[in-house]
């Protein structure tokens, strides 16, 4: 595997920097993510950015003796150096963020501020470096070696991170699932690779995994937002029913508080809306129908009647048969019905149950005389 990175490490370095560039462009335009975090997050893959594309011209101006690259072998290994605290910096600067704004905590814990000072100081290493040879030196042919102060450089990057590490244990419970094994991913991968390094010259696998993690990091964060934003709709959802459960039963309620007061007048009448809404919601389980169709059928049949509430009392109570009079009389309820329900807007078939209510399947119903399929289902 090493021999295969090693023949293709320039094409590996140049498509993981065009993934790091990528993730740079798409946090730019990303709303989904907090500006904070955002903003820690673009630092750290443009760090991680540079870091692995100096690492590329490291190879690829290594042994050139023109002038170009003689500044550029030495300028590409400063960068790297470099970069490589400044990326532990990035990283404790996006935890300090999550850790301050989505996990709530008041005081920033010690160790991260240690962090914060010690990477700094690696920086200013890697200044003094430059100048003194410490991490690396330059024979004849412009080519890298490695200084007597080499392993110095991988302390940083390793006992940082570590540090790093014990805060994000200690504050598991703050983290979620993806959250948490994105940042184990990233301290812990390229510590694993930078101690392969120390005994695998000439590969840069330690840079091009901090590439894989910073990319990982935003793509973890994605699908932390996209689990939320699920949650969220879950529970907005969960809310709405129940809000719509709360809402259906007070509907109940005042409909049969409105139909006992009309009932009232008529002792014979008294619980027939009832019972009608209680047989036509039965008979619509029966037929197969859905809860909220049943539900609609049971109101229709509760309020069917109530535009009785027009009709004079002399009308209803009246123990004879009705004369030609009182039917005239009747026969409008359908029409008081339709008109107090019509405002009702958000059901209304309500309003058209109630007008097609006294008509019957042979068609010797009214207002209309429908019959058959004419009439609504509902109300069929």
């Amino acid at each position: 595997m090493f021999e295969f990175i090693r023949a293709n490490q320039l094409n590996i370095m140049l498509l993981l920097c065009g993934a790091c560039a990528a993730m740079v462009a798409m946090l730019v335009i990303t709303r989904f993510i907090s500006q904070s975090r955002r903003k820690a997050l673009i630092i750290m893959e443009m760090i991680a950015f540079f870091l692995l594309w100096f690492d590329r011209l490291e190879y690829v101006y290594s042994g050139d003796i023109s002038r170009k690259g003689y500044v550029m072998v030495r300028l590409s290994n400063f960068a790297v150096f470099f970069l490589t605290s400044a990326i532990v910096l990035g990283f404790n600067i996006y935890l300090s963020d999550w850790l301050m704004h989505e996990g709530k905590l008041n005081t920033l814990p010690k160790r991260l501020k240690v962090v914060q000072y010690v990477s700094i100081i690696g920086m200013l290493l890697a200044v003094v470096s430059a100048l003194t040879g410490l991490y690396y030196y330059f024979d004849e042919a412009n080519k890298y070696h490695r200084g007597s102060g080499f392993l110095i450089a991988y302390i940083i990057p390793v006992i940082c991170p570590i540090l790093q590490y014990t805060v994000i244990r200690q504050n598991k419970k703050l983290f979620s699932r993806l959250i948490y094994i994105s940042m184990v991913l990233y301290i812990f991968l390229p510590i694993t690779c930078g101690i392969i390094q120390i005994f695998t010259y000439g590969i840069s696998i330690v840079n091009m995994a901090m590439v894989m993690v910073s990319v990982f990091l935003y793509v973890f964060n994605y699908l932390d937002i996209n689990d939320e934003v699920e949650r969220a709709h879950k529970l907005e959802l969960e809310g709405y029913k129940k809000e719509q459960k709360s809402m259906r039963h007070i509907f109940e309620q005042i409909s049969e508080a409105f139909v006992a007061a009309i009932e009232k007048r008529d002792k014979m009448a008294q619980g027939h809306s009832k019972s009608v809404a209680a047989y036509a919601k039965k008979i619509a389980e029966m037929c197969g129908k859905d809860e909220e169709e049943c539900n609609r059928v049971y109101y229709a049949g509760m309020l069917h009647d109530v535009g009785m509430i027009g009709i004079p009392d002399e009308v209803i109570q009246t123990p004879t048969r009705p004369d030609a009079k009182m039917k005239e009389q009747l026969h409008l309820s359908p029409l008081i019905g339709r008109e107090i329900l019509s405002n009702i807007s958000e059901y209304p078939y309500l309003s058209e149950t109630a007008y097609s209510c006294k008509e019957r399947y042979n068609g010797s119903g009214y207002p209309e005389g429908l019959k058959g399929e004419q009439i609504p289902e509902i109300q069929g």
